[in-house]
């Protein structure tokens, strides 16, 4: 596992992150050397996005008074406070992560229109920094728990209503899957029947570890 720290928070990254995001750049038996170079800039993209979607996260936990610790996993990220939080202060710390990281993707889409061109490294990682950056950060406000957006609904709707929480989670994420899988995507089906079953266990009080917890 990788170890470091960035603005004073320690940073520890799961040896799942790479495996994901080679299988997310849609080149993991890259075998020419534009392949390559394209593995290569998506990866890069994706641990820059995802650090600093987490990092939104965790200079909000510092401002409420929270010691914060970055870990990137298998399909994403954690910024796990050292204490806990008012259901308001939640709501906006899971809203920090996916909002700066959208904006910073439309961003790179302009400075992807901007570009002549010629630097092909530079192409790539900036559209695949704008893929990541707006599609995972649109992906993570929808209402399925443990995403931001599930969260936000959490807090929302209080400890009373935990359960619909769930319910709208496992329905999302079912419907999601369906939709992955009428296009053919694998990867994404298996993610989202993942996520649908894991809100299907938090509903029936079952204990898990949850997918964004790695061993």
């Amino acid at each position: 596992m990788i170890r470091f720290s960035l603005f004073g928070f320690p940073i520890a990254i799961h040896w799942m992150f790479w495996v994901t995001a080679v299988f997310l750049s849609g080149k993991p038996f890259a075998s020419t050397p534009g392949d390559f170079r394209y593995l290569l800039a998506f990866v890069l993209a994706a641990l820059i996005s995802i650090i600093l979607h987490e990092l939104g996260h965790a200079f909000l936990q510092r401002r409420y008074g929270g010691r914060v610790q970055i870990m990137l996993v298998a399909f994403g990220g954690l910024a796990i406070s050292d204490r806990g939080f008012t259901r308001q202060q939640h709501i906006k710390i899971s809203l920090a992560g996916p909002i700066p990281q959208i904006i910073i993707g439309v961003l790179a889409l302009k400075l992807l229109k901007m570009s002549s061109g010629d630097a092909q490294f530079i192409v790539d990682f900036l559209r695949s920094f704008a893929w990541v950056s707006i599609i995972w950060g649109i992906f993570n406000l929808f209402p399925i728990y443990p995403m931001d957006g599930g969260k936000v609904l959490f807090h929302f709707l209080g400890p009373r209503l935990e359960k619909v929480t769930y319910i709208v989670g496992i329905v999302g994420a079912a419907a999601l899957a369906l939709w992955a899988l009428s296009r053919g995507s694998t990867f994404s089906t298996l993610f989202l029947g993942m996520m649908a079953y894991e809100n299907y266990q938090r509903y029936r009080g079952d204990r898990t570890a949850g997918m964004l917890y790695p061993n």
